[in-house]
């Protein structure tokens, strides 16, 4: 089994263009974007005890990333 941090690992490696670009389409600024990616990417690892599996992770970050943007405006 994986650890947390080789998880993580691999979903930055993976998501994090997905992630800022998601991010950037809401903020329109890209260091507001980068802001809001690294405050998710932090709830999610906080919270990855709870993550339940039933969707893929980058979709959960994705979302995580998406209020965090929100809640940035």
């Amino acid at each position: 089994m994986e650890t947390k941090q080789a998880i993580f690992d691999q979903l930055i490696s993976q998501s994090l263009p997905m992630l800022r670009n998601t991010a950037y389409g809401i903020l329109g600024n890209a260091a507001d974007a980068d802001d809001a990616v690294q405050n998710a990417l932090v709830k999610a690892w906080k919270k990855f005890s709870i993550f339940q599996s039933r969707s893929k992770l980058s979709s959960w970050v994705c979302r995580i990333t998406i209020n965090t943007a929100y809640d940035m405006i």
